[in-house]
């Protein structure tokens, strides 16, 4: 019988199995607690103003304490994007490549956080020495460059998190060093393998990126105005393809959005983008009528509502609008749960004219994450004793352990908050911790409450009724009528004598409960509400949200 409590060597899912977004994992020994990445969620309360979250940072910081370090895969969002958040809970630094690294300190900086030289490149080949820990990155080819799996080798069994990754080869002596790394892992013994899952379901290979040039290119010769491309803001790899396509179709090039700006000059600094002279333009090109020439590339490939894309499609840009004969194309993966956003932002664009592409219609998007041959050639070449399927929805971590089984690999299937056990080259599932979330507001600059959004969904649902009443302080009652305002509440079908027969009926409830009565009005209120509720749901065949407010008079 194994201990649920504990075991020498321990990891963690403390996000990003299950679902998209929040990749988060730790690793823990009796002397040393590392993490692998710290990402950013999506979530399905958008129309709340609520656009992302990260796992909890009480959860984190009850069980770990604080790390000893942070390895970073990549440089996107959902790896990186948590990093500002958890950063009091890291005692030592933070290594990953350089472009990753370049990313996350811009992330940093607009936290307003000083990095005091604790941002570590590392480079191939190197080890980095956390206790009783070894540690090193290789590196593997994914839709951003500088994409690396993390390699932890412990007294205990070799683990490797494959962060995410396909074989493309196209890029023939990158993957050649990648297969001679993981090979030499593989034959030195993997205890277990936590690998990419997102397209287990897809059999053959995943494309390659230069797959996508011959239909770019034709909807570029072909249209015959401004050609939008929206594609994520750290697909570095697609906006270089993009940049080749448009001096090869004669068009210049505008980047239209914050997030694919910043991206874009840090890219161009470290030398992993290449712009020709002259063939990018200022945002103001967009507006001369005369030059149609032009590819923009643009934010807002999910469908957000701040995004420059969303806000061209409702004509709230304040530079750019969609003119008829202009080409949109959605060149990005669609993230589950972001799919209404989405077509929202394409019908509005084709109303207004546009022509609008995505992968339905042609092939203007291939994914950063290896198909299911894929990840069988990465099980071939590291011949680990377990598999968990992490970074997927559940249904695609099913698929992936069938294809370990296949190979007689151990499937271990775990979701966020699971406690993945090792000891004497054996795994198990420990005693979970709590996978919750922290909520963030649309700028990342407030956290939301669990109570604030249960208050937003009661809000949305049936709306608010505020309840003005004023005391006399002398007798100690309710003399004049209260004042009631609503706000979402439906009241079509009511008509004035039913609200000023809620408003008496109110005051009387509220006058009753007040005789012999000294306390704060606030005992009050909250002794009252559930027959305030139950009046206003008599009235309005609901009961919305109250707000009572007491006034002395």
């Amino acid at each position: 019988m194994h201990d649920l409590s504990s075991a020498p060597l321990e990891t963690f899912l403390i996000g990003g199995v299950g679902t998209f977004g929040m990749n988060m994992m730790a690793v823990r020994t009796n002397t040393s607690t590392v993490l692998i990445d710290a990402g950013i969620g999506f979530t399905a309360l958008r129309h709340y103003g609520i656009n992302v979250r990260i796992p909890d940072l009480d959860t984190i910081r009850a069980e770990f304490g604080s790390f000893d370090a942070l390895f970073l895969t990549h440089g996107h969002e959902d790896h990186i994007g948590a990093t500002p958040f958890i950063w009091d809970l890291l005692d030592g630094p933070i290594y990953g490549t350089r472009l990753t690294l370049a990313l996350v300190e811009r992330r940093l900086m607009e936290h307003g956080i000083p990095i005091n030289d604790r941002l570590i490149p590392t480079t191939v080949g190197s080890f980095v020495a956390i206790g009783d820990l070894k540690i090193e990155l290789l590196p593997v080819t994914h839709s951003i460059p500088d994409s690396t799996a993390v390699v932890v080798h412990s007294p205990f069994g070799t683990l490797v998190h494959t962060g995410d990754f396909k074989f493309d080869q196209d890029y023939g002596a990158d993957i050649d060093t990648t297969v001679s790394h993981l090979a030499k892992i593989g034959r030195n013994g993997v205890l277990a393998a936590f690998s990419d899952s997102t397209n287990a379901s897809r059999p053959g290979r995943a494309g390659s990126e230069l797959d996508l040039q011959p239909s770019l290119e034709h909807l570029c010769k072909t249209s015959t105005g401004r050609v939008f491309v929206t594609t994520f803001a750290s697909s570095i790899r697609r906006i270089q393809l993009l940049i080749s396509i448009a001096q090869d179709t004669g068009r210049t090039i505008v980047f239209l959005g914050r997030g694919i700006e910043r991206n874009v000059e840090i890219a161009e600094r470290l030398g992993y983008i290449s712009i020709p002279p002259r063939l990018k333009q200022p945002l103001s090109t967009l507006n001369d009528p005369q030059t149609k020439n032009i590819l923009c590339i643009v934010s807002g490939s999910q469908g957000e509502a701040l995004a420059a894309l969303a806000r061209i499609a409702s004509n709230k840009h304040s530079s750019v609008s969609i003119e008829p004969g202009d080409t949109v194309i959605f060149s990005a993966r669609v993230i589950p749960g972001n799919e209404l956003s989405i077509n929202n932002v394409k019908n509005k664009l084709a109303l207004l004219g546009a022509r609008v592409f995505d992968n339905d219609l042609e092939l203007v998007h291939v994914s950063g994450h290896g198909n299911q041959d894929d990840l069988l050639q990465m099980l071939s070449l590291l011949k680990p004793k377990y598999l968990i399927p992490i970074h997927g929805e559940f249904r695609d971590l099913k698929c992936h352990a069938t294809l370990a089984e296949q190979t007689g690999i151990i499937p271990l299937l775990a979701n966020n908050g699971d406690r993945i056990c090792f000891e004497n080259s054996k795994g198990w599932l420990g005693a979970p911790i709590p996978a919750k979330s922290t909520y963030f507001n649309d700028n990342l600059s407030t956290v939301i409450k669990e109570q604030t959004i249960t208050q937003r969904r009661a809000m949305a649902k049936t709306g608010i009724l505020v309840v003005i009443c004023r005391i006399n302080r002398t007798t100690r009652q309710i003399e004049e009528q209260p004042r009631l305002i609503t706000r979402g509440v439906s009241t079509e079908n009511i008509n004035i004598s039913c609200i000023d027969d809620l408003a008496e009926a109110i005051r009387m409830l509220l006058n009753s409960a007040l005789i012999g009565r000294t306390d704060e009005p606030k005992a009050l209120l909250e002794e009252c509400m559930p027959d305030l509720q139950h009046l206003a749901k008599d009235h309005f065949g609901n009961a919305p949200v109250i707000l009572p407010v007491l006034l002395e008079n």
